[in-house]
């Protein structure tokens, strides 16, 4: 019976996070002008880093190229699309959750499916940059942690 509790327990708060993603998500989409003012903060701080280097170092051709990509993948048309994609993926994985919570193996499916759906879409929209990691390396933690908990439970709901 503990392993039923703790598996409640865990599929209840995942719901809520699952809630706060899909809402926090949709508060960016409506407030995609913040990528400019992150695209800023970014420069500014790769700015001074770049400048404390000599110019014979290679690391400063690294920094120009995460500036360079930076300016190139962080627009606000690119912030709000990537906030769209992650609302629908956020979404389909809620509906897994409360699947799981019902004990119906489909919800394992969707769960994986709608984090996959946020990290590709995430891969789509700034590319296999520094942008790109930055916005999907929580995302990509976060799945694997959950699907690895769900599938190491897959008989308590089969």
């Amino acid at each position: 019976m503990k392993s039923s509790s703790a598996y409640q327990i865990i599929s209840i708060l995942l719901t809520f996070i699952f809630v706060f993603l899909v809402a926090a998500n949709f508060g960016t989409y409506h407030k995609s002008e913040e990528a400019n003012l992150m695209k800023k903060q970014l420069l500014s701080e790769l700015e001074k880093k770049s400048g404390e280097l000599k110019s014979t170092d290679p690391g400063l051709e690294v920094f120009r190229s995460f500036q360079s990509s930076i300016e190139l993948s962080l627009t606000p048309q690119n912030y709000k699309l990537h906030s769209l994609y992650r609302i629908i993926g956020c979404f389909i994985s809620l509906l897994g959750i409360v699947m799981l919570r019902q004990k119906k193996a489909l919800g394992l499916h969707l769960v994986i499916a709608g984090i996959f759906f946020v990290v590709f879409t995430g891969f789509y929209v700034f590319g296999f940059t520094l942008i790109g990691w930055i916005f999907n390396i929580l995302y990509i933690l976060f799945g694997g942690l959950v699907s690895l908990y769900y599938y190491s439970k897959r008989e308590f709901y089969a």
